[in-house]
């Protein structure tokens, strides 16, 4: 548990930087909503954060070092800015719409939201650690170029996927793709399902 305390050090100064653009640009610190926004963001990030240093203390210091400099890709790294941009913006946005009052929210949309944004951070805490133990699995692996959903082969066994999805431009099927059948041909609506 010796990543935890770095972890929630992020967390804390994360937040002060969030809650500093939110009521900057909202003028006052008299805004309920973001608030509300800034507690369930702290709460949830906590107990992600928390439940990562008991049980994937690994995963939680990869997660430490984030953002653009943190990345090795260009492309993630545009990612990562145009991300922060992102949130940048709809942090401003919000303070000015409370500034100004530019919309006028029901309670029952303000709660809604707020309940969605809860139900996103528990699918985070499910699919985080998964990705995860999925990409540790995928290393030392290669995927056929250009079709995510064959199988992966492992460079250090024999190659024992012989069976795997036909792109639909070589199907030669004008029907709709529907899935994948357990052995790894695409599976159409008015066709066969065909494997290579």
């Amino acid at each position: 548990m010796k990543s935890l305390r770095p972890a929630l050090k992020n967390l804390l100064l994360f937040l002060i930087a969030l809650a500093v653009v939110l009521f900057a640009s909202a003028g006052t610190l008299r805004f309920v909503a973001g608030w509300v926004y800034l507690a369930l963001l702290g709460a949830l990030s906590l107990a992600i954060t928390i439940y990562l240093a008991i049980y994937d203390e690994a995963l939680l210091q990869r997660r430490l070092k984030a953002g653009p400099a943190a990345e090795q890709q260009t492309s993630q790294k545009l990612i990562q800015i145009a991300a922060s941009l992102l949130l940048f913006a709809v942090l401003v946005i919000a303070g000015l719409d409370h500034r100004f009052h530019w919309s006028a929210m029901s309670r029952s949309a303000i709660v809604t939201a707020d309940i969605v944004f809860a139900l996103s951070f528990l699918l985070i805490l499910v699919v985080l650690p998964r990705q995860y133990v999925h990409i540790r699995r995928d290393r030392g692996r290669r995927r056929p170029a250009g079709d995510l959903h064959r199988p992966l082969r492992d460079r250090s066994a024999p190659d024992v996927h012989r069976r795997h999805a036909v792109p639909a431009r070589d199907a030669g099927c004008p029907g709709v793709v529907v899935g994948l059948d357990p052995g790894g041909a695409l599976m159409r609506r008015g066709c066969r399902s065909a494997a290579r």
